[in-house]
């Protein structure tokens, strides 16, 4: 397991409208290991003076990551970039640890306009964090499902339980091909302001059934494949 600490800050000119932040933390042979973009409240938290903090866990061997920032705005000819260069793990940022002990996609279909994403996911943090918050992103390879929503019942439950805990989801996705998905997690201590990501394992979801005859309603079945 690998931890990666940040310290993100940004500026920018008052005329930009439509800025988008993405983090990606390359391995020693340029290949992207992990990526995530910034929501529009963690794009606020870059510019203050503070800046935004965010954890990365990966399962990875102990080694050096580079990480780039791209820095994209509707108004610019060009977007942004800068690199930190051999990020190391070990950087301590606050006391708040949160460990996410296992998170990975169980399962997901589609009604044929909205898919349903089940998890398993088991969180333990240390006694100086306060409460935790935690958001959900579902990626298709390098792309954002839209309007994920999370079930906050479950997802308080595996925050308070400390025990492995099933947490479902629902995104827009038809259903009609098959894909490789993952989670990315967000976790976040409401005191210090931390954020803590992690990618689930992948999930690859195969059609092999859909509803053809009068009474059609579209819904579609996939395999799983865990990697």
């Amino acid at each position: 397991m690998v931890s990666l600490d940040f310290v993100l800050k940004l500026s920018e000119y008052n005329h930009c409208e439509e800025s988008q932040t993405r983090i990606e933390l390359k391995n020693e042979v340029g290949e992207t290991v992990f990526f995530h973009e910034l929501s529009t409240e963690d794009f606020s938290d870059a510019h203050t003076q503070v800046g935004h903090l965010f954890t990365v866990s990966m399962e990875a061997e102990a080694s050096s990551y580079d990480a780039l920032v791209t820095y994209s705005d509707s108004r610019a000819e060009e977007p942004a970039f800068a690199s930190i260069e051999a990020a190391y793990s070990g950087f301590e940022i606050t006391e708040c640890k949160i460990q996410v002990v296992d998170f990975c996609m169980l399962d997901a279909n589609s009604d044929g306009t909205t898919g349903t994403f089940e998890f398993e996911l088991d969180v333990r943090a240390s006694t100086a964090c306060s409460s935790l918050d935690a958001y959900l992103d579902i990626i298709q390879g390098n792309s954002y499902l839209q309007n994920v929503v999370l079930n906050q019942a479950d997802i308080q439950e595996a925050l308070d339980c400390e025990c492995l805990t099933q947490i479902s989801a629902t995104a827009d996705f038809d259903g009609l091909t098959g894909e490789d998905f993952y989670g990315q997690i967000d976790i976040r201590d409401n005191a210090s302001d931390m954020v803590y990501l992690e990618d689930s394992c992948t999930y690859t979801f195969r059609v092999y059934e859909t509803l053809a005859d009068e009474n059609d309603t579209g819904a579609t079945t996939g395999a799983i494949d865990m990697f």
